[in-house]
């Protein structure tokens, strides 16, 4: 992190925290990482605050940059039935966690297209308008 030109300078003059600085090194690339630090030192970021930075920028790059694989609605097909056959309770904390990030994910996915698509939202499903 001390070797890195846009992070170090951060850390040794604006008082950016190391671990802030730390979670900022798993940026995308050298100008995104360059960004997020100027942000976090300018608003005195948590180490969390740039966790979700992070998070955010690479989320973006990539939804702007894949397609998704040709088996995805299968493999989602095959999590729900899976997920349909167990019983409440049954999720260890690991399993419920990323199955609310899973959620989180679909959530944002779904959110676009009912926004692109002009869908609307009725009893938690999306319908077309």
């Amino acid at each position: 992190m001390f070797d890195d030109p846009a992070l170090a300078p951060l850390v040794l003059q604006k008082g950016l925290a190391v671990t802030t600085a730390e979670e900022l090194l798993r940026a995308p690339d050298t100008e995104a990482r360059k960004r997020l630090a100027s942000e976090a030192a300018a608003e005195n970021w948590t180490p969390a605050d740039a966790r979700r930075a992070v998070k955010q920028t690479k989320w973006n790059e990539s939804s702007q940059q894949s397609t998704p694989s040709p088996r995805l609605a299968s493999h989602i097909r095959a999590l729900r039935e899976e997920l349909a056959g167990l019983e409440p309770g049954t999720l260890s904390e690991r399993a419920r966690r990323e199955l609310v990030r899973l959620l989180e994910v679909g959530w944002a996915l779904t959110s676009r297209q009912r926004v692109s698509s002009g869908s609307a939202l009725e009893d938690n499903r999306c319908v077309p308008r």
